[in-house]
């Protein structure tokens, strides 16, 4: 992504941030997405850093915003660089939740995805409750084709706010990240009906964000191949009904 492109994305949040610190989500669902349902629930998200009091991370804390932004620019833009600097930070902070789920993205980022899986898989182990060590650990399941476990890691629920009913507020990011690992689980299980319900959500509020941007290309993506296998399998009926010349 070009510098030219992140600061027009900093613009629309501050214009965003400037309107309201946090938005209301109303999901509204006409379909069910498990036996069960999904009732309908609204929650605020936020595009303003949360004080979580009962999920604090002193390693956060202690980092001031430029060096945030910094390791989270450079996730992405020089990951080597990035996991250098997460490793000796997490020599002092090993139970950091934050710097340990940034080490396995910019793993990803740099195409280790040994790395990446290790630490999902540690997080996971230290904070199962964490939804970022949840949806790492789904990503690791999907890879694998262990599309089953998905339902069991999120308490087979599909709805942030119940698998997180004390939190009135999410930050864009969990609500990005949560429903980006939902499009893809219900695409890879049939469903694409339910996946384009959390991917519209994604578009509503990040359109040009890389989570959506892969959302799209997984909803609409698959959506074409279904056609195209559609057209070719009546194709062959077609081809199999004529009678053979000759």
């Amino acid at each position: 992504m070009s510098r030219a492109t992140k600061a027009q994305r900093r613009e629309r949040r501050k214009e965003r941030r400037s309107r309201s610190n946090s938005m209301r989500l109303h999901k509204q669902f006409d379909q069910k997405l498990s036996e069960r349902g999904l009732q309908l629930i609204s929650y605020d998200v936020s595009y303003d850093k949360l004080d979580l009091n009962d999920e604090p991370d002193p390693a956060l804390e202690l980092l001031d915003d430029p060096q945030r932004q910094e390791l989270m620019d450079q996730l992405t833009r020089d990951p080597q660089t990035a996991i250098e600097r997460l490793r000796a930070l997490l020599e002092k902070w090993p139970d950091s939740r934050t710097l340990s789920n940034w080490l396995a993205a910019a793993y990803s980022s740099a195409r280790d995805m040994a790395g990446a899986e290790r630490m999902a898989r540690e997080l996971y182990r230290r904070h199962p409750d964490y939804l970022f060590a949840r949806l790492g650990m789904a990503q690791v399941y999907m890879e694998r084709g262990e599309v089953e476990q998905i339902p069991i890691l999120f308490n087979n629920t599909f709805e942030l706010k119940m698998l997180y009913p004390h939190r009135k507020v999410f930050h864009i990011t969990e609500v990005l990240g949560f429903n980006s690992v939902m499009v893809e689980f219900l695409m890879r299980t049939d469903r694409p009906r339910e996946a384009r319900a959390y991917f519209d959500i994604m578009n509503r509020l990040e359109p040009d964000h890389p989570l959506t941007q892969a959302a799209r290309r997984v909803v609409y993506g698959s959506r074409m191949l279904g056609l195209v296998k559609k057209v070719q399998r009546r194709l062959v009926r077609y081809t199999r009904s004529q009678p053979a010349s000759g």
